[in-house]
């Protein structure tokens, strides 16, 4: 006997400009924020207009709890950021999963516009990430602007 097929998804499907399947719209705040849910690995993706358009430089860093930018990374957190959520790097070309956020003293961090470690110390309420390998992933990075949107089921 043949395995049934899945359900199918009615709703607003996600393309890059490439024709890549991002997955399904679940929120759309403004130019600026895009909530996409990724069914292949059951995670939702925050898009911010930066991580979608490489001409605007994306904000924030990896940080580290060791001085040297070594070790496991963090992302400070931020409203939105659940264990449930990938966050995708355009400057770097990298989506990670995101972990439970926890209070860590951050010792150094990489700065993407310099390309360097840089030195500082403060306590955060943060996020631990772990990359997801690009072969684990239903698309190919980078993601191509502008997004495209279509009705329907898939």
């Amino acid at each position: 006997m043949a395995p049934k097929p899945g359900p199918r998804a009615t709703g607003v499907h996600v393309y890059d400009a490439n024709g890549q399947y991002l997955g399904i719209l679940m929120n759309h705040s403004g130019p600026y924020f895009i909530q996409i849910f990724i069914p292949s690995i059951g995670k939702s993706i925050n898009l911010m207009k930066y991580q979608i358009y490489p001409d605007i430089i994306g904000s924030g860093s990896i940080i580290y709890t060791t001085g040297d930018c070594t070790g496991p990374g963090f992302l400070i957190n931020m409203p939105g950021t659940y264990p449930d959520h990938v966050t995708y790097r355009n400057d770097i070309d990298k989506i990670y999963i995101m972990m439970p956020p926890e209070w860590i003293t951050m010792n150094s961090y990489y700065d993407f516009g310099s390309d360097e470690c840089l030195a500082g110390t403060n306590a955060y309420f943060a996020t631990p990430i772990a990359e997801i390998a690009p072969e684990e992933l239903p698309f190919n990075l980078p993601l191509a602007p502008p997004l495209m949107y279509e009705y329907g089921s898939r």
